[in-house]
């Protein structure tokens, strides 16, 4: 009887360890998922990065492009009464303006105002 008792022990211990094994195959084959999604998505993060390297030199190019336009445009527009020319003054007169105490700021931009304003200084009408 305790033979048989021993028996019947062992046999259910054997069930539990054959389990166990099907259960640790499981795990395994879950992280083996696990692990190769993980690179997968290193991969696409790679490329992911290439390209946005590459989007970010484009609009560099396209900005230092833009830049040198705008700078053939300046010389085109040069002497006293040409765009960049007046903007040039206006923003050296705005900081000029910002230095000052507000009273002396306040006056400042109104003269501003009166000076550029092209419904007060008709030279700038066509502006």
């Amino acid at each position: 009887q305790k033979l048989e008792q021993s028996r019947s022990e062992r046999d259910m211990l054997a069930l539990q360890l054959g389990a166990s094994y099907e259960e640790i195959a499981m795990r395994d084959a879950a992280l083996a998922d696990s692990a190769a999604y993980m690179q997968a998505l290193k991969r696409r993060n790679a490329e992911l990065q290439l390209q946005l390297r590459a989007l970010l030199a484009e609009r560099c190019q396209d900005t230092q492009r833009e830049r040198e336009r705008s700078v053939e445009n300046d010389k085109d527009e040069t002497g006293v009464f040409g765009l960049a020319h007046i903007k040039k003054k206006i923003e050296e007169a705005v900081a000029e303006a910002v230095e000052c105490d507000e009273a002396e700021r306040k006056q400042k931009i109104k003269e501003l105002r009166l000076r550029w304003h092209p419904d007060k200084n008709p030279v700038l009408q066509e502006f």
